[in-house]
């Protein structure tokens, strides 16, 4: 099985220092994950390379920013990431696709009871995960709360959830978080507001509302 893992308009570019501010994961945990198991492990079966270096920096796309925050969540409820791995080369190979994490009939397959996390199909399971922690439904929930779907296949991310506004579009500035129907960037935002500029006065500047003015302000302040 040979996957294509190209750069791309419209499939998103995130350095790791973009996904540590998305995700609100540390740096270093991120790097890790990234070359250790989808540049390491997953890239030697399925694609040649998941990342590339832009400026320097090492880059992902957009379904495998998807994959890493579902596989952090999955590693912080205590699944041992040796079942994971084991669990992502089958799942590729289930569905033929190099980011089954990021599918959305996929992911409908997870259930939970207890410690275990285990995928489904056919009232038959196919995948099980044995953790060291209670595991609620919310882990999987969060998936669907934060995450649009187009044809299947993740297509939109909402950091702080889909209630607020702050987006990550591959089709609109490479990815990068935006105010939900514009392309400014929440850090535009943030910046104006610590320099002393009132929330009326952005507002009015850039046509937005108080709720978009304090939705960016809120996604900034939290991944600072």
């Amino acid at each position: 099985m040979d996957f294509e893992n190209k750069v791309a308009l419209g499939k998103g570019i995130y350095t790791m220092r973009d996904i540590s501010t998305i995700l609100q994961v540390p740096y270093h945990k991120v790097f890790r994950y990234i070359s250790k198991y989808w540049d390491g492990k997953f890239s030697k079966d399925y694609v040649h390379n998941y990342s590339w270096i832009i400026d320097k920096s090492r880059a992902v796309n957009f379904h495998t920013l998807i994959e890493l925050d579902t596989f952090i969540k999955l590693t912080d409820a205590g699944i041992p990431i040796k079942n994971l791995i084991r669990a992502h080369d089958i799942l590729v190979k289930r569905f033929s696709h190099p980011f089954p994490l990021a599918h959305k009939s996929v992911m409908s397959r997870v259930k939970t009871a207890g410690k275990r996390v285990f995928f489904e199909e056919d009232g038959k399971i196919i995948v099980s995960l044995d953790g060291t922690n209670q595991i609620t439904s919310n882990l999987i929930t969060h998936f669907y709360e934060k995450v649009d779907f187009v044809d299947d296949l993740a297509e939109r991310l909402w950091p702080l959830g889909k209630k607020n506004d702050i987006v990550c579009d591959p089709k609109r500035q490479f990815g990068y978080p935006t105010i939900s129907g514009t392309r400014i960037y929440p850090d535009t935002i943030y910046d104006l507001y610590k320099n002393g500029e009132s929330k009326k006065f952005i507002a009015e500047s850039y046509d937005l509302t108080i709720r978009q003015i304090n939705n960016a302000i809120r996604f900034c302040s939290q991944a600072a």
